[in-house]
């Protein structure tokens, strides 16, 4: 097995030692006896990566070359398609700290106790990863095999495609929708079969309970034997009523079961209702709502046995748990005045056991978050508030003003209200200024920041014009109660803070402008910054530890580029001191954290049309990316990335 794993890595090594990606895309049409005309197109992604260090305490996945291998391929004679994905895993091309090829590295580091941990294992893996069968009729249609599905604004059930995360999910099923003139009927049953490579820790993991956050080969013990697959099933009902179909109602329901271990599994029931009025006042208003109840019984076992010997031999109990969302939300245009009103309340609205984002690829649901993304919103599962947003058009010029509001409660726990003494308030604005193109034929080059890149420039003609996008605000979390160790101790260093303290303070400001240099030429700059300080029981001071606050800084600047569509140059630079700030006289000798400057540049060159060279090298900071309200604390990364992308 070692020998075909060297011979494999020694094949994409010759590859390309640098290219990470190349994909090539072909259509072939022919006639099929009984189908008719017919086409067959295929994508092929192959991905050669080099990473460094994600700056962790493991080292076994620094300094690391993995192959991955995607073929997705899809037959299409109307009404039938067939499609079918087979995904590849090689790793462990480079043993840390040494450039000779090597077994896949093992995941263990020192954990309580002096014991070693080993939460994973990085593994060849081959496997059938989507296959599905789908009819499209005017009024039947159905999937058999892997779909993605979504209810309402996604509060019940949400299952689609984020790259960034990891989070790829379907339904391995059966799913039939039926359109009868004013009604849409649909019934899906499956198992939910997440993406089984997770590209942030590149471990292969398995479509079963724990195994999702443990890895295929983690050491197990008698919890985390695995008792089966995620399954679900979900029936959903549209009316649409009035002279126009002005008014749409739909019910629905979903169950999802979550077999976490030998001694304990999950049921989880929602159950929703849902209206919408996208036009009212002659299109100037629209409405939304949607209000869904939640169950979960949980059920415990006692067991015997131990290891992969488990055995359950009686049921300890069925605790029961309530939750709820409600969504409402409202459009206004006046003219040149827009206003947005959102309303959420959520009460232990939590489709997922797990309890938090740790484990992303169980996020089968999407509510709505109150705040923007790059904020730091602790919590989404259990909270109320509302949002405001107005703006105004300040015509014939192009530019835009505006001002959002944003006022929630939430707790961390699930159990007690958002407004709970033990939770915390948010108060939150900012003002949006925005300047449109006024008409002219030209786009700005989106650039993230970790060398993702994508979009066309073209200069506008006969003159010039320019884009910008800028944001400025303030927020603050503070605490409902009194609370703190120095409250009954007396001990100024335990920290006392009153009633409606602040707890988290953000101030942040970005600006994004596009513009053209000369013809075929263009520039976008993107500068952001924020000020945070955060309240921390435990900081580092000349005399062991002490609570109080402590400030740092997390912002950077990217600047893309363009010719016309052909050429983009990036370069990155990002400042993130949040571990430092923790250490009040400075980071002792002893301790290690991650840095806080983060270069990088990327290079991207369309040589023919429809085939691209992407070059990416540097560091990059890491940070807070969310889904499904759930967001999760990605680590930095250091190396070299390139893509190829060859379209015939």
């Amino acid at each position: 097995m070692i020998a075909s794993r060297t011979k494999l890595a020694a094949a994409a090594c010759a590859l390309s030692l640098f290219a990470t990606t190349s994909s090539a895309e072909a259509q072939v049409n022919f006639r099929l006896p009984g189908l008719g005309p017919t086409s067959f197109t295929f994508t092929n992604t192959s991905l050669l990566t080099w990473r460094r260090s994600n700056f962790d305490q493991i080292t076994a996945d620094d300094n690391l070359l993995s192959f991955t291998e995607r073929f997705d391929s899809q037959f299409t004679a109307p009404p039938w398609r067939l499609q079918v994905r087979l995904d590849a895993f090689l790793p462990g091309l480079l043993a840390p700290g040494s450039m000779g090829m090597s077994a896949p590295p093992t995941f263990c580091y020192t954990g309580p106790n002096n014991m070693p941990t080993c939460p994973g294992s990085l593994h060849w893996d081959v496997r059938l990863e989507r296959v599905a069968l789908s009819y499209t009729g005017e009024q039947i249609s159905f999937d058999l095999g892997d779909f993605y599905a979504a209810i309402g604004r996604g509060l019940m059930l949400s299952l689609r495609k984020v790259d960034p995360l990891g989070t790829d999910t379907t339904v391995r099923g059966a799913n039939v929708t039926a359109e009868l003139e004013r009604f849409t009927l649909r019934g899906m049953i499956g198992y939910l079969n997440p993406q089984n490579l997770d590209p942030l820790t590149l471990i292969t993991v398995q479509d079963y309970g724990e195994a999702i956050a443990l890895g295929r080969d983690g050491a197990r013990v008698t919890t985390d034997f695995i008792g089966g697959v995620d399954r679900m099933g979900a029936v959903d009902a549209l009316a649409r009523i009035g002279e126009n179909n002005d008014v749409e109602i739909g019910l629905a329901g979903v169950r999802v079961h979550y077999p976490e271990s030998m001694q304990r599994e999950s049921f989880v029931d929602t159950f929703g209702y849902r209206m919408a009025v996208p036009s009212l006042a002659d299109g100037a208003l629209s409405l939304y709502g949607e209000v869904v109840g939640l169950r979960r019984v949980t059920h415990e076992y006692t067991t015997t046995g131990s290891g992969m010997n488990i055995m359950r031999t009686g049921l300890r109990g069925t605790p029961l748990e309530f939750g709820r969302a409600i969504y409402l939300s409202a459009q206004l245009n006046l003219g040149n005045l827009s206003a947005q009103f959102e309303f959420k309340d959520y009460r232990n609205f939590l489709l997922s056991p797990d309890g938090g984002g740790s484990s992303l690829r169980r996020i089968y649901n999407n509510a709505p978050p109150l705040e923007r993304e790059d904020v730091q919103f602790r919590s989404n599962s259990n909270t109320r508030g509302a949002l405001a947003r107005v703006e105004y058009a300040f015509r014939p010029s192009p530019w835009v003003g505006g001002i959002t509001l944003v006022g929630s409660g939430f707790t961390e726990n699930n159990a007690p209200d958002p407004w709970d003494p033990s939770g915390y308030g948010v108060a939150h604005g900012y003002l949006t200024l925005r300047r449109n193109v006024d008409g002219a034929d030209y786009a700005a080059p989106s650039t993230v920041g970790g060398g993702q890149s994508g979009g066309a420039v073209a200069a506008r003609p006969g003159g010039a014009s320019w884009i910008l996008v800028a944001n400025a605000g303030y927020r603050m979390e503070f605490i409902n109660n009194r609370r703190g160790a120095g409250c009954n101790s007396g001990n100024p260093r335990d920290g006392c803070r009153e009633a409606y303290a602040p707890d988290w303070h953000i101030a942040h400001a970005d600006i994004d402008i596009a513009f053209p240099i000369a013809a075929n030429h263009a520039l976008d700059v993107k500068v952001d910054g924020r000020i945070e300080t955060r309240w921390d029981d435990f900081l580092v001071d000349s005399v062991g530890t002490r609570a109080g606050f402590y400030t740092f800084f997390r912002g950077g600047v990217v600047a893309a580029y363009s010719y016309q569509d052909r050429l983009q140059i990036s370069g990155i630079f990002r400042i993130d001191t949040t571990n430092a700030g923790k250490y009040l006289e400075g980071v002792p000798a002893d301790v290690t954290i991650p840095p806080s400057v983060f270069p990088g540049g990327e290079v991207r060159w369309m040589f023919t049309p429809g085939n691209v060279l992407r070059v990416f090298g540097g560091m990059t900071a890491g940070g807070r990316l969310c889904t499904g309200g759930v967001c999760r604390d990605v680590p930095p990364f250091q190396g070299a990335l390139a893509e190829l992308i060859l379209r015939v």
